[in-house]
């Protein structure tokens, strides 16, 4: 879990950590076609969110990874799920409009 300061007036902390996010799980755009191409290709994909303790900041950020890997890969996107998507793996990053685009970097780089 991770804590980091707050922007704000009273200067408190926020605390991270990941939630699961289940097949289910739908934010409503593009993103909900990335992870649904991945789960597609890899069915044992684990994908968490980051969450916040202040709902107030929704954080666009999730973690991809596949068991038994040493690799976690990181998107982040715009509100409800829209581009441009950040991809981000420990060696690279980057930036996109396309999902297939995405799609094809996040597989390459689960491989």
């Amino acid at each position: 879990m991770l804590i980091g300061p707050e922007a704000g007036a009273r200067g408190s902390l926020r605390v991270y950590g990941r939630a699961k996010w289940a097949q289910t799980d739908r934010i409503g755009g593009p993103l909900d076609h990335i992870f649904d191409s991945l789960r597609a290709s890899f069915s044992e994909l684990r994908i968490e969110r980051l969450t916040v303790t202040n709902e107030s900041n929704e954080e666009l950020l999730w973690f991809i990874s596949l068991p038994g890997k040493p690799v976690v890969l990181q998107i982040e996107c715009r509100p409800a799920g829209e581009s441009p998507f950040l991809v981000e793996s420990d060696d690279e990053s980057k930036e996109t409009n396309e999902v297939g685009v995405a799609v094809e970097t996040l597989t390459a780089w689960l491989r």
